[in-house]
């Protein structure tokens, strides 16, 4: 067995809800004249140094033997680069000069990105307008019927109602609201009929958006936590054929407070698994295809040894020790481990990641689909 190569911080899971009120309408008056030279300012993702902030742990990490040592799948899995990797991080502005009013206003168009999916929801990128002055604005067959605050709020669905469709962000911009996207164009014809399952999934997600709504904060150690990340899933970690819901919630200092609930059943976790707030012990959802089976695990770390387990029947689905790999009780090699795709199927959201109260994990046949909760 190949020596485990990378060290790991243990994963908690969240998420928060923000409610969407209404914007305030467009301040009166006439554009001002840019036919003048207009310094405009753009943002653009950096990549990050060489030097990773896991390899920055690394220097000062501690040589406990409860140390998590895992190779690059599970790096990757629990949202730390591998040393060929880089991400996007940190933003550097630049300035361009436009000489015309028209050249201005595409540039802004261009500050965001909206696309629209077959089931009539239109989703917007991140930019530099995220301050609360950004706004959904919504025409139906020509007029508007719609000025939405589109802050924290990256997917939007209006209706299903017939008619013809526009969407556009705009933002408050040197005195005025001014498109800052691209404008999404679609028309209903008619209602779709959805299947069964879609039904089905549709309330799960429906419940897990008041759930958002109302799981903010919990106690820690006689104080109040906020939660600073929350991600929900529809599934079945109990395995009895219904899509059930799956909250997954961290906060506190370092994020090391974390929450799993479900409505699936209780979870009965196994002796020395430690508590919510035990940095050794970390959730996930793996989507199996092989058992064609959604697990609620939980990772508990010791040393350089890993047990993963079933939190709703306590079953040891995999383990890694001095003697290898096993895979539902039985030895396996580290090549068919790999080959299984646990590193592929299982779900857990990267580190330090930023929230998003828009979007759910489903299982679809078993296998994870990040969707728009409406």
């Amino acid at each position: 067995m190949k020596k485990i190569e990378a060290a790991i911080l243990a994963l908690v899971l969240c998420g928060t809800f923000s409610a969407c009120g209404q914007l305030e309408e467009n301040p009166a008056g006439k554009a001002e004249d840019l036919s003048s030279e207009v310094s405009v300012t753009v943002t653009s993702p950096q990549e990050e140094p060489e030097e990773s902030s896991m390899e920055n742990a690394e220097d000062t990490q501690s040589s406990s033997d409860d140390a998590l040592h895992l190779k690059d799948g599970m790096r990757k899995l629990f949202g730390y680069e591998t040393e060929e990797e880089k991400y996007y991080k940190t933003m550097t502005t630049t300035t361009a000069v436009t000489t015309s009013r028209e050249e201005y206003e595409a540039m802004l168009r261009e500050s965001y990105t909206l696309t629209v999916d077959d089931n009539y929801v239109v989703t917007r990128t991140k930019g530099q307008y995220e301050d609360g002055n950004l706004g959904w604005v919504i025409t139906k067959d020509g007029k508007q019927v719609l000025d939405r605050n589109a802050s924290n709020e990256y997917t939007y669905k209006y209706s299903d109602s017939y008619g013809d469709y526009t969407v556009t962000l705009t933002a408050f911009v040197d005195g005025e609201y001014r498109p800052v996207s691209n404008t999404v164009s679609f028309t209903i014809n008619s209602k779709k009929k959805k299947s069964s399952d879609d039904i089905k999934i549709d309330k799960v997600k429906d419940k897990l958006k008041n759930t958002c709504k109302t799981m903010n904060n919990v106690y820690g150690d006689g104080q109040k936590v906020y939660f600073t990340y929350r991600i929900g899933f529809v599934c079945d970690p109990d395995h009895d054929g219904e899509y059930d819901m799956v909250t997954f919630s961290r906060g506190g200092d370092e994020d090391q407070y974390q929450e799993v609930s479900t409505n699936a059943g209780d979870m009965n976790m196994l002796d020395g698994f430690g508590n919510v707030a035990d940095q050794r012990f970390s959730y996930f959802i793996w989507f199996d295809e092989g058992t064609q089976k959604d697990y609620l695990c939980a990772m508990h770390t010791d040393g350089n040894n890993i047990t993963v387990a079933d939190c709703l029947t306590d079953e040891i689905l995999w383990t890694l020790d001095e003697n290898g790999y096993t895979l539902f009780g039985e030895p396996i090699s580290e090549e068919d481990f790999a080959a299984y795709g646990f590193y592929d199927n299982a779900v857990a959201p990267a580190a330090g990641s930023e929230c998003d109260n828009d979007h759910v994990y489903v299982s679809r046949d078993h296998k994870a689909s990040f969707e728009p909760i409406y």
